[in-house]
Parts: structure tokens; sequence; C-alpha cells
């Protein structure tokens, strides 16, 4: 995945293929980092938002993974959990 950090400005925004837009991630993410306004052009414009994205988004995945395998390992402990993300 191109993460376009190398660049302060993504000349073609159309190239972004990211699976993270959703209006609850993007709400999240606005709020968590006091921010306004349309979070697609801040990510195109502002390389630290744009950083700052990626972050957020990794570490709610692995959150989200940690409390999955928690919860399956209640039940059963020996349970090997693994997860394969792109």
């Amino acid at each position: 995945m191109q993460t376009y950090l190398d660049v302060d400005i993504i000349s073609n925004p159309s190239k972004i293929q990211d699976h993270g837009y959703t209006e609850y991630s993007m709400k999240k993410f606005l709020t968590t980092y006091n921010l306004e306004g349309d979070l697609k052009e801040l990510i195109v414009t502002d390389k630290e938002v744009r950083k700052k994205w990626l972050e957020f988004k990794e570490q709610n995945l692995v959150d989200f993974i940690t409390k999955c395998s928690d919860e399956m390992k209640k039940i059963a402990p020996n349970l090997i959990v693994t997860a394969a993300v792109f």
C-alpha cells in the first residue's frame, strides 16, 4: 500500500486506496485529534494528518484483534489466534 508519507501534498488523490474511510472511523479520528473539516482533504494536503491517520488505523486494528483474541481465549484458553491483515 502506498502511504504517501514522502510527499507534502498528494497530487493525485484518486490513487489513494484506503478501506478505512468509514463514517465511524473518520469521525473518531477527527474527535481524537480535535480536528475539523473534510478528513480526506486533510489527508491529501497535510502530511502530519496523513501520518496520524495511518497510525490511528493501525492502532485501532491492533486493539480490536487483541480484544477479540482475549475474549476467545476466555472460552478456549489453548486457542491460537492469527490475523492476516492487508
